[in-house]
């Protein structure tokens, strides 16, 4: 992803792929520090198990996993070495809210792109906010630098994830609203499963900035504590 990225469990793993990459002399360094967040972040999660009926967001994280969650997505991108693309702006166009919608939702649909990271960028202004439960920052071309380097870490140990959506419709002027859910079997050791219930709002100004999406704010069903412990926690 732009991140989209960088989400709590996709930095966690990438975290732990970049742990187990066969040029170990190479990043020794890097894993022994990896390794050591690793065992901290498993220590905080397993000592919490809150649960809520409603919607987390950015504002109801706290600052420690947010710092932690910061750090491992510095370390994928130090790792993955991919960098900022170009001008978005060479490939962007004007949008109607209905051309809008239907990206979206092929952006779900068609390119699976919470674990693909493979939005379509044209439908986003250069300098659209980034919002998730654990990060938020600002520009396109971050989000797409996050999810190039978490992309074939996916693809290596993340068994058929899928998307499912729900809904995806436009709320009002200048909103769309999408209900989705994460769901992928791991190829690790102790199997671990990531099943994530999440709502994402798009705001648009139809009349500026050809129509194109300013706001990407994205919430979870679960808190984000509770999202890296399904990282850790074992499964049939």
């Amino acid at each position: 992803r732009m991140a989209a990225l960088s989400r709590a469990a996709k930095a966690i793993l990438m975290a732990l792929m970049a742990a187990a990459r066969p040029n170990v002399a190479r990043h020794a360094s890097r894993r022994t520090v990896v390794g050591g967040m690793m065992s901290l972040a498993a220590s905080k999660f397993r000592a919490r198990a809150d649960t809520s009926d409603e919607y987390q967001s950015y504002g109801s994280t706290s600052g420690a996993i947010k710092s932690l969650i910061q750090g491992l997505t510095d370390v994928t991108n130090a790792v993955g070495g991919a960098k900022i693309q170009g001008n978005v702006l060479e490939n962007q166009k004007s949008y109607t809210p209905d051309e809008l919608l239907r990206t979206i939702r092929e952006d779900f649909t068609e390119r699976n792109y919470l674990w693909t990271g493979k939005l379509t960028a044209s439908a986003y202004d250069p300098n659209c906010r980034f919002t998730d439960p654990t990060l938020s920052f600002v520009g396109v071309g971050q989000f797409q630098k996050n999810l190039a380097n978490l992309s074939p870490v996916i693809e290596a140990i993340v068994d058929k994830p899928i998307t499912r959506l729900f809904k995806c419709e436009l709320q009002g002027e200048g909103k769309i609203i999408a209900n989705w859910e994460m769901d992928g079997k791991f190829r690790l050791p102790w199997h671990p499963r990531l099943k994530l219930k999440g709502q994402t709002l798009y705001s648009f100004n139809p009349e500026n900035k050809g129509g194109r999406i300013f706001s990407y704010d994205e919430s979870w069903r679960i808190t984000a504590g509770e999202a890296l412990k399904q990282l850790i926690t074992p499964t049939a």
